[in-house]
């Protein structure tokens, strides 16, 4: 009788089949590592981006203190890798997904904001990788939110699993320790007034641009640093074309980071006449710094800059000011 009690006791704390996860938190595994390789991802590529990330911030304009944009950006990033690495690994299941949804609605309130708002065109989530409106975000991060909720609900039948072995909680710190070390190598510190102060250099002396002929070192040229996914250039093109219209005194020619198929489809979809070349995505970084933003329009004379503008071009009667500036 006593060898049958110990028994039943062994039962009861590891079942038959204990090590066999219940069906319902295999969904919610599953469930959790799809949130988990989407904040992964997001949180990497961004890592190698901080300036362009803690830019991003700023455009949303919902934090009113400059000082904020580079704490909030580096803690984000070191956020979105630890929570996506546990999620995968499944450590701590049911509390990383109550984390993880909280984290989407936060999202999906910046993002809201954005796109009623109008505060910036690209919702900034992946970085430079993967462009997305924040209409788009909005919708995708909805998504991932209910998919959260689900596997957060599925969790509950969570009976006999050691979610905290060691190795989990490794595989968490590594990642985190990832996304707070990478940014540094790749600029997060790097004080944005001296990437503002380049505006004030010959910064095109080193840019190499591919698809243009022109030289950028000689004569007067505006020159307009876009992306082709981004609404505002592309509601600009009217006003580039308008600059190869008549005796300008200046040449007009575009620049972007997008490959050649990429060029060519914003061309005839947009109708743009102008020249357009593409630079690494470094000097596009570089260019606008942590402040600017697209479309980015430069007034050149002799490789050096003499004016800039973000977000809508000027026009011919601001330009003829420029040029009489010496």
């Amino acid at each position: 009788m006593e060898i049958s009690a110990n028994s039943a006791k062994l039962e009861m704390a590891a079942p038959q089949g204990a090590a066999i996860l219940p069906l319902g938190v295999k969904i919610a595994w599953a469930l959790a590592a799809l949130l988990g390789g989407v904040l992964l991802f997001a949180g990497l590529v961004k890592a190698v981006e901080p300036q362009a990330f803690i830019k991003q911030i700023a455009d949303y304009k919902i934090l009113p203190w400059p000082q904020t944009h580079l704490m909030v950006a580096w803690a984000m990033l070191g956020i979105e890798a630890a929570l996506g690495a546990a999620l995968l690994v499944g450590y701590r299941l049911r509390l990383m997904l109550t984390i993880a949804c909280v984290l989407f609605v936060i999202f999906l309130g910046a993002v809201g904001w954005a796109w009623m708002s109008g505060a910036t065109a690209d919702c900034g989530c992946f970085g430079s990788w993967v462009k997305r409106t924040p209409g788009q975000a909005f919708a995708e991060d909805a998504a991932l939110l209910a998919g959260g909720l689900a596997a957060w609900w599925l969790a509950r039948q969570q009976t006999w699993h050691n979610w905290k072995e060691p190795w989990r909680l490794s595989v968490v710190s590594g990642f985190a320790c990832v996304g707070l070390v990478v940014p540094v190598f790749y600029g997060i510190l790097a004080d944005p007034a001296k990437l503002a102060a380049t505006q004030s250099e010959n910064i095109f002396q080193t840019v190499k641009i591919t698809g243009l002929s022109v030289d950028l070192q000689k004569g007067e040229h505006l020159l307009a640093v876009i992306s082709t996914e981004c609404e505002h250039c592309q509601a600009s093109v009217p006003t580039f074309n308008s600059y190869l219209e008549g005796k300008n005194p200046f040449s007009f020619v575009a620049v972007c980071v997008q490959e050649e198929w990429k060029r060519k489809f914003f061309a005839e979809r947009f109708k743009a006449k102008f020249p357009l070349g593409q630079i690494s995505q470094a000097d596009f970084d570089r260019i606008l710094g942590s402040t600017g933003d697209t479309p980015h329009i430069v007034y050149l004379r002799s490789g050096k800059v003499i004016k800039t503008w973000d977000t809508t071009p000027p026009t011919l009667d601001e330009l003829q000011k420029v040029r009489n500036t010496k």
